[in-house]
């Protein structure tokens, strides 16, 4: 007891365990690593890291996702009404009375060119926060093998990725429509000559669906694995010690919980999200329910006799309603915003039990906006810059497909639409320098 009243702020209170009986001492920090963890009373004092924790990397991320779920709502909102086409009838019913609201006040013009420029914002801001959020959980990955990190600060790292997993996973609910809309554009060119086109346009749509998944899928695993060593049940006891001293079980109490939350997330967005990214796995699903249909309007169907046919119809109402509102946009949506308002809370509360526990000096550093702060807000301006562009471009491309299409309708005027239509095709194809047949309409602006 002498001994430890006279160690100094830089020294830890330990016991060695190599004499009998134990004998405590004074640890210099320096020397600290796992093999003390079991020996010491504590754990060095906690540091600042701004790069992870400061207020600006934070923000940035929240930002990022915030814009992430206002550009998906408006875009949903913007979306030109004549995609009323949908299995679902949850979204049918929202198309029409929601979207025809926006064209009629706006216009159709007006909500072109809305939807065009928000689908080009979401997807740079999901590009940016796929990559950042990927390199973030590696970064404390590695850093953890290093006894690089302390706990407090791979805590905030995996709430940070989180809200990078957030704006994939909105992003996703515009950039399946979008690429469901080109797969049939490529499909309806193949009808005229333009077949190698509508090849090499059919491999780069699935290209870009193909290196999404691949690292949306890394993501996934590295969150999983990421979480798995927050469930000890005493993780917030440790945060000022390094995160490969604590041990990962026993799991229990509310990191316990929060783990269950965090992989019922993972497991249920990420198929979901994954299945309408591509062709094959899209046409295997429609075709797994087309079978369930089959089997439904069947007369011998076993179930029906089971239950009998009114009870067998009110289960199969239930079921179908439940169904068409878990795959429905507006449950998406809702299931995102659910996600996004968790982070917030993680991160809020994460902060305060590592301040909490900080010094004031090292809670003023991590407050303080340096470069490693500075650069992630002012990237921000990156979404807002593609934005603007992607309305001018819009609004340019209107113009010239409407004069062309005005040309064109002339011409069509001064010919027999039966014997000249090949030769008027070609014809205006050519003069086009081929332009016409490769129009395709802007996202998501015919029936999904």
């Amino acid at each position: 007891q002498i001994c430890f009243e006279t160690c100094s702020g830089s020294q830890l209170r330990c016991y060695d365990v190599s004499v009998s009986p134990r004998s405590p001492f004074c640890l210099d920090v320096a020397d600290f690593n796992c093999y003390w963890y079991q020996h010491c009373l504590d754990c060095p004092n906690l540091s600042a890291d701004p790069d992870i924790a400061g207020k600006g990397v934070i923000g940035a991320f929240i930002a990022t996702a915030g814009l992430t779920l206002f550009g998906t709502m408006a875009f949903l909102l913007f979306r030109p009404a004549t995609q009323f086409k949908t299995l679902n009838p949850i979204n049918r019913m929202l198309r029409r009375v929601i979207s025809q609201n926006f064209q009629r006040k706006f216009g159709v013009r007006m909500t072109t060119i809305w939807s065009e420029a928000l689908f080009e914002i979401v997807m740079l801001l999901s590009d940016q926060q796929l990559v950042t959020g990927t390199a973030m959980l590696a970064t404390i990955i590695y850093l953890r093998s290093q006894e690089s990190i302390t706990v407090y600060h791979y805590t905030m790292a995996t709430n940070l990725a989180w809200f990078s997993s957030n704006t994939q996973l909105l992003s996703l609910v515009v950039l399946r429509g979008w690429l469901s809309e080109e797969r049939k554009v490529a499909k309806r060119d193949r009808q005229f000559n333009t077949r190698p086109k509508s090849r090499s346009r059919s491999i780069l749509i699935e290209f870009r669906s193909v290196w999404r998944a691949v690292l949306m899928v890394i993501m996934a695993v590295l969150l999983i694995y990421t979480n798995t060593f927050v469930a000890y049940e005493e993780w917030y006891d440790h945060y000022n010690c390094p995160v490969n001293c604590v041990p990962s079980k026993p799991i229990g109490g509310e990191p316990k919980r929060w783990l269950i939350v965090n992989l019922v997330l993972i497991f249920y967005s990420y198929p979901v999200a994954l299945i309408g990214l591509f062709g094959l796995t899209r046409s295997a699903w429609m075709k797994v329910r087309r079978d369930v249909q089959a089997w439904d309007k069947n007369d011998d169907n076993p179930a029906r006799g089971l239950v009998g046919f009114q009870i067998y119809k009110a289960l199969r109402a239930v079921l179908l309603g439940v169904w068409y509102f878990l795959a429905s946009e507006i449950f998406e949506v809702g299931f995102q915003i659910a996600w996004f308002g968790l982070g917030i809370k993680w991160v809020i509360d994460d902060r305060k039990r590592g301040h909490d526990i900080m010094s004031n000096d090292e809670a003023a550093t991590e407050d303080t906006i340096g470069f490693g702060q500075l650069v992630p807000i002012l990237l921000l301006a990156l979404p807002v810059m593609s934005f603007l562009e992607a309305c001018y471009y819009s609004w340019a491309g209107m113009d010239g497909e409407a004069e062309q299409q005005r040309l064109f309708d002339g011409r069509m005027e001064a010919m027999h639409p039966l014997e000249n239509s090949n030769r008027l095709w070609n014809d205006f194809n050519n003069s086009s320098q081929g332009n016409f047949s490769d129009y395709s309409p802007p996202p998501l602006t015919h029936n999904i």
